[in-house]
């Protein structure tokens, strides 16, 4: 039997088919290329974007530094142009005294007697104002100082106002601060020099100090219970009662027990003041602003810092354990610690159903992309929420107790979280996020030993 032979139209259709394939592989592999450059295009100019808002970042910050450098460039040069004030009347004080010694050798009229002692006394009164304006300048300075927590460089500020001998009451009540301060950081035998000048000011007898850190303490609020106060504010968190209750977290019913929160997020000051009285370096390349929220700090350093304050004010440490899954939180131990996501998002709430922690205008509560500038701000510039805490939302996140995972759809009273994880939550928004991640029921975590230009926290007990 002889083969059958394929027709020749079956056999360019074949060929047709194959053409088409073959077509429409190399359309394919041209896409796939295509595809390929078009990622590597996008993969470049996000790197590219990533790199100019670093650049841009650090442009600002130069600029911020630059501003800082100015405007201290400025306070010394008014102090320079004040200080040759002052002595330009100072030699005419002694000339003008040299007249009128003379006058009285020669047995001039006492009209001319008169004259030249009310122009002597005319002269002295003005260098005593000339004097107080430069103590005032001094004065500034080293407030800017201390606002950078740079207190050797404040107290050199200080001691040119001590040394003119004017505005006493001024100069020795900037001077509480500083005993107040080397007695928390445990310079006592400098704390104690500086309160022997204080009552030297205040015309008291000389008080040689001895004791410990509550001497010191003690010191200070018997002379001005007002500015001891003023000092507890500035240094340590002052505490709001949260009443407790119930609220959802989401769909999800929650309880909690009374509890307290801290009226700001951790300033520079307070974190600062621990930080110098363990050796502790300030968090890293950052510039402390004394009333700022303290930031770059990790959710470890965080609970250190909680541990030194109950050590300090006399508290038992609600937290125990020293790695990540030995800790462990007992609610019920009246302690400095960090909030669970629970409690905070009670106490930002409030009891309330308004978008951000005290209003759904975030401008009105909270510094965020739109407002800030790209920094931080002072604490309590913008309104409370309705416990009277203030930057619950916006300024700078605030790290919470609880590792990160999904919630859970019932919930015991007072739940603080999984035992475990590899993240731990963060609330609250910040100053270069957008509105919409300041929302009070946003959630975040992140590993517990980040520190992230954005990351501080606040406390509860």
């Amino acid at each position: 039997m002889k083969p059958v032979n394929a027709s020749p139209v079956v056999n360019r259709f074949s060929l047709l088919l194959l053409a088409i394939a073959l077509l429409l592989m190399w359309k394919s592999w041209q896409t796939h290329v295509e595809a390929n450059v078009l990622m590597d295009l996008a993969i470049a100019k996000t790197k590219e974007a990533e790199a100019s808002e670093r650049n841009a970042k650090n442009e600002i910050q130069l600029a911020r530094s630059e501003q800082e450098t100015v405007v201290q460039n400025i306070q010394a040069a008014q102090i320079i142009i004040q200080k040759a004030r002052v002595d330009s009347l100072q030699a005419e004080v002694v000339r003008k005294k040299a007249e009128a010694n003379t006058s009285r050798r020669h047995r001039k009229s006492d009209d001319q007697l008169k004259k030249n002692q009310k122009a002597v006394e005319e002269t002295l009164k003005l260098l005593e104002e000339e004097k107080i304006r430069l103590a005032k300048l001094f004065l500034e300075q080293s407030y800017h100082y201390r606002f950078q927590l740079n207190y050797g460089k404040a107290y050199e500020q200080m001691a040119e106002a001590v040394a003119l001998g004017v505005a006493s009451g001024m100069v020795s009540d900037s001077l509480l601060e500083f005993a107040y301060w080397y007695a928390e950081t445990g310079t006592l035998h400098r704390a104690w020099g500086i309160m022997d000048t204080v009552y030297l000011l205040r015309g008291d007898s000389l008080h040689h100090g001895q004791g410990d850190r509550l001497g010191i303490r003690t010191a200070i609020e018997a002379l001005s219970r007002t500015r001891f106060q003023a000092l507890e504010a500035r240094y340590y968190p002052k505490m709001v009662d949260i009443p407790g209750g119930t609220d959802s977290f989401g769909s999800v019913p929650i309880r909690v027990s009374p509890f307290q929160m801290a009226e700001t997020e951790t300033t520079w000051w307070q974190y600062g003041l621990y930080c110098k009285s363990q050796g502790l370096n300030f968090p890293a390349k950052e510039v402390p602003k004394g009333d700022h929220p303290v930031v770059k700090v990790s959710w470890y350093e965080a609970v250190a810092y909680t541990q030194w304050l109950n050590q300090r004010l006399g508290h038992k440490n609600s937290i125990s354990g020293t790695s990540d899954n030995d800790y462990s939180l007992d609610t019920t131990i009246i302690g400095y610690r960090l909030p669970t996501e629970i409690e905070w998002e009670f106490a930002a709430r409030a009891q309330k159903r308004t978008k951000y922690a005290g209003s759904d205008t975030l401008e009105l509560v909270g510094w965020f992309e739109k407002n800030s500038g790209g920094r931080t701000h002072p604490v309590k510039r913008l309104r409370t929420n309705a416990f009277y805490l203030y930057d619950m939302s916006g300024n700078a996140l605030e790290w919470c107790w609880d590792w990160g995972d999904t919630f859970p759809d019932e919930v015991p009273a007072n739940y603080h979280g999984p035992q475990s994880g590899t993240e731990r939550v963060f609330r609250g928004g910040n100053s270069v996020f957008g509105a919409s991640l300041a929302e009070v029921g946003r959630r975040y975590d992140d590993v517990p030993a980040g520190r992230f230009d954005a990351f501080g926290f606040r406390v509860a007990r």
